[in-house]
């Protein structure tokens, strides 16, 4: 991100507020995890209208089990 870059007419709030937080995020709780789901491209999704909460929690889980379940993880 270039803060020298006005923003785009219509740009979502949220999108706003998330390139504002980055300066004082921290690392994701994906690190320490078995896999880590494209969670960057289900909460865009949200984000832009394209899919609901439910959905993303859902899209998170099945690629959850999609991929533990290839790599042999009990209980998947």
């Amino acid at each position: 991100m270039e803060p020298a870059v006005p923003n785009p007419d219509g740009l979502p709030q949220t999108a706003i507020a998330q390139a504002k937080a980055l300066s004082s995020a921290t690392g994701v709780f994906q690190v320490k995890a078995l896999t880590a789901p494209d969670m960057h491209l289900a909460l865009a999704d949200m984000i832009y209208g394209k899919k609901t909460p439910e959905q993303v929690a859902q899209a998170a889980q099945d690629q959850f089990t999609q991929v533990l379940k290839a790599r042999g993880v009990s209980g998947f």
